[in-house]
């Protein structure tokens, strides 16, 4: 056998070795970042629809605010810094533009069609009055 049919051979298994590894990292890091942006998705949403100021919701609203600060996309980032920004002049942040942001790049990442309706959510056994939900 011939030592360049060797050494060819063996550029070759590397090659293709170091290809393949990159693509397993990068398809590691896109479930990662998905899975981290789809749990900070459904605290949000269950937290914004359930209202009240219980600890489980803040840290739910906090650890879905820290996801996406981490994880998120320059606009999701951008409308985090908006919904704190309301947070600290009134008290009170408009999710909306946030939820909607993220369904739409979740489903543009799992490639899904988009989908332009309003993000709606169904709560079962959920105070209905501010003396339930501890407001």
């Amino acid at each position: 056998m011939n030592i360049y049919t060797i050494l060819i051979a063996l550029v070759g298994w590397f090659i293709v070795h170091y290809l393949t590894s990159q693509r397993d990292l990068k398809n590691k890091r896109r479930k990662l970042h998905t899975q981290y942006l789809i749990e900070a998705y459904r605290r949000l949403v269950s937290s914004v629809m359930l209202v009240n100021s219980s600890e489980e919701h803040k840290q739910n609203v906090e650890s879905s605010i820290a996801d996406v600060q981490l994880l998120g996309t320059r606009s999701q980032i951008n409308l985090v810094n908006k919904i704190l920004e309301e947070i600290e002049n009134t008290n009170v942040g408009d999710y909306t533009e946030l939820i909607r942001d993220l369904r739409n790049s979740l489903r543009d990442e799992l490639k899904l069609d988009p989908i332009s309706s309003e993000v709606q959510v169904i709560m079962f056994n959920t105070p209905n009055t501010p003396e339930e939900r501890g407001n």
